[in-house]
């Protein structure tokens, strides 16, 4: 079996760096990017921003006039996240407040209705002459009028 390869301490070779290593917080200070000094701009106007918000949506989501602020929104701080990342009023809105919205009544029950068309307006129940004359002679106290309306509560 062999034995490990061991030098003697007289023999190891020690590296010298050239020059010296400087430590990494003050390479990291020396080589970040400078900063430019540039006129800071205005602070947006937000109320400026939410009326603007305000007005577009009393205009383009029916129903909605009546509203008298952002903040009445269930989730005004969503909406405003949503406003910040890009989204138009009108699209943040129907993100955040859609419950405040009733879709349209739509009458969905077309489908009860016979496809037959409509009976003409009038009495579906018209005496002909012949009974009309028979029943003269059974009541013959009752005027027309009235036998033509006794004979339709009779038929319905």
């Amino acid at each position: 079996m062999s034995q490990p390869f061991e030098m003697a301490p007289e023999e190891a070779v020690v590296i010298e760096p050239k020059e010296e290593v400087p430590a990494l917080e003050e390479t990291l200070v020396e080589e970040s990017l400078p900063v430019e000094e540039t006129p800071s701009s205005p602070a947006p106007d937000y109320a400026k921003m939410a009326e603007e918000d305000l007005a577009a949506i009393r205009a383009n989501v029916p129903g909605m006039g009546r509203l008298r602020s952002l903040t009445d929104l269930p989730q005004y701080e969503r909406f405003a996240v949503l406003r910040e990342a890009g989204l138009t009023p009108e699209e943040a809105f129907w993100a955040t407040s859609h419950s405040l919205i009733k879709p349209p009544a739509y009458d969905n029950r077309s489908h009860l209705r016979s496809s037959a068309p409509r009976p003409a307006s009038g009495s579906p129940y018209a005496m002909t002459a012949e009974e009309l004359s028979a029943a003269r002679d059974l009541f013959g106290d009752l005027t027309d009028a009235e036998i033509r309306t006794l004979y339709a509560k009779c038929r319905s």
